[in-house]
């Protein structure tokens, strides 16, 4: 796994992630917002997130079942992560809602910090290579 802030290589345990209800928000005055890329390979980010994408979408199945709701999961017939990847516009909406979080929780365990981030803004695979682009803030006290 490569994390890249403002393009330069940060080692990842200098890296958290906001689990908070305000994720994604930013002050204004916050000057030190900067964007992220992470990369990391595509058996290593399906290794990594399948068993809860496969929990998620059971759950999202039941609900769309019980409710007849519409979902991001249902326009994709429920398929499996791998089927996923080949559509990008599913994958950014289903990542950015459900699993972005999952993610960073894995790949990410720190306790003393000076980026965090906040904000995911997309995801794309290419070459067998997973981009999760987005922002993270340098914490005031780093």
């Amino acid at each position: 796994m490569i994390f890249n802030l403002k393009g330069q290589p940060v080692e990842s345990n200098l890296v958290s992630y906001n689990d908070g209800l305000n994720y994604g928000r930013f002050q204004e005055s916050l000057k030190n917002v900067h964007p992220f890329i992470i990369e990391l390979k595509l058996s290593e980010f399906i290794k990594l997130l399948e068993p809860e994408y496969n929990s998620i979408m059971e759950d999202i199945r039941a609900d769309d079942l019980q409710y007849n709701e519409d979902s991001d999961f249902k326009a994709v017939n429920y398929c499996s992560l791998r089927e996923l990847i080949n559509n990008s516009y599913y994958l950014n909406e289903i990542f950015k809602y459900f699993l972005d979080r999952f993610l960073f929780s894995k790949l990410f365990k720190t306790t003393s910090f000076k980026y965090v981030i906040n904000a995911t803004d997309s995801i794309n695979v290419e070459n067998e290579t997973v981009h999760v682009y987005g922002r993270a803030f340098k914490t005031i006290s780093s």
